[in-house]
């Protein structure tokens, strides 16, 4: 197999001027008739880089480990697929690979410190919150980051106590969709919230309840369905809401875009129409909501933007051993066909 070094007599420069063009193709400190002489080289070699051997010299792997402390499929996710694609758009023309590391564990606890366990020789690390998380949890699984002394950047969860890399979404009250609902008459808001001990969940019932006693409406707790962040989930929850209650309100806010396919496929099949007996907010402003039927209204978070700016964060990190970076994203309504006033108001 050829070496850099048999590259670099084939073309007759230094061993350091073939490297620096490998490196970076776009580079100025390599004449354009030498960098085609080594592209002629490469592939009369057949030269392919060995980048375990440039990970020893350099000692850097170029690679950054992905995190997610979750046993299910994570392409089935479109949440974090976006997030993921905002990720690669930033390594990879840093020419970095990301890395997903194998889950293993019963919790989120132990899954980060096994996953902590074979992180080691990665650049950095980018730590998901999943909905198997509490917030005790996520503090739990930052710490543990801390003290393995590796840069790390953190994405999917509210602001940590510790003083870390991290980038949250903020709702400000122009995207609370409960405020919003609120104001086009309805009152009896069915909340479709993902597990009773995620932290997003536990966050948006205070905001729901919050929202409810600015303007004077009873809170009832049996508007709290659980959905999973599921579709089949959701639909379910609402099926069986549906039988033992009957049709006892005009919306449902679903914590995801995904839950809300749930939601349209339980109203369809009680011949219950949107928005024309039900209204729907979703949340994420997932690919496919614009495409639902009728399109789906829903809390935009910029998730694409979530995972680009945790790798800008994260490679910043890496080269200047500055932390502590804090990225606030605020979402807006995106407003579509899935809701209506009410014809009383």
């Amino acid at each position: 197999m050829a070496s850099l070094q048999d590259i670099a007599d084939y073309v007759g420069v230094s061993k350091a001027t073939v490297s620096i063009y490998l490196k970076d193709k776009n580079t100025s400190r390599v004449g354009v008739s030498t960098k085609k002489k080594i592209d002629e080289a490469r592939k009369k070699f057949n030269y392919r880089p060995n980048n375990i051997a440039r990970s020893l010299s350099t000692k850097k792997s170029m690679s950054i480990g992905i995190m997610v402390p979750f046993n299910g499929s994570l392409y089935q996710s479109t949440f974090i697929n976006e997030l993921l694609s905002g990720i690669q758009s930033v390594l990879f023309p840093r020419q970095y690979s990301m890395v997903f590391l194998p889950t293993t564990g019963e919790d989120s606890r132990s899954m980060v410190k096994n996953q902590l366990d074979k992180g080691q020789g990665h650049d950095g690390l980018i730590l998901f919150g999943t909905r198997y998380c509490t917030t005790e949890d996520m503090e739990s699984n930052v710490q543990e980051l801390e003290k393995s002394g590796m840069p790390f950047v953190v994405v999917n969860m509210p602001q940590m106590k510790s003083v870390v890399n991290q980038v949250v979404f903020r709702d400000p009250p122009s995207a609370n969709p409960v405020k919003y609902l609120i104001e086009l008459g309805h009152e009896r808001i069915l909340l479709m919230a993902g597990r009773e001990q995620d932290s997003e969940s536990l966050a948006s019932i205070l905001v729901y309840k919050e929202t409810c006693l600015e303007r004077d409406i009873p809170f009832d707790d049996d508007l709290i369905l659980w959905g999973d962040f599921e579709k089949d989930s959701a639909k379910s929850s609402l099926i069986q809401y549906l039988t033992r209650k009957k049709l006892d309100f005009t919306a449902v806010y679903c914590l995801s875009d995904t839950m809300a396919l749930g939601v349209y496929e339980a109203l369809k099949e009680h011949n219950i129409s949107v928005p024309g007996d039900i209204s729907v907010i979703g949340r994420n402003d997932s690919f496919f909501a614009s495409y639902m039927a009728p399109p789906l209204t829903t809390v935009k978070r910029q998730v694409f933007n979530e995972g680009k700016k945790a790798a800008e964060i994260l490679l910043n990190t890496i080269e200047t051993g500055r932390t502590g970076q804090f990225v606030i994203l605020d979402s807006s309504l995106s407003l579509r066909d899935s809701t209506r006033a009410l014809l009383n108001m």
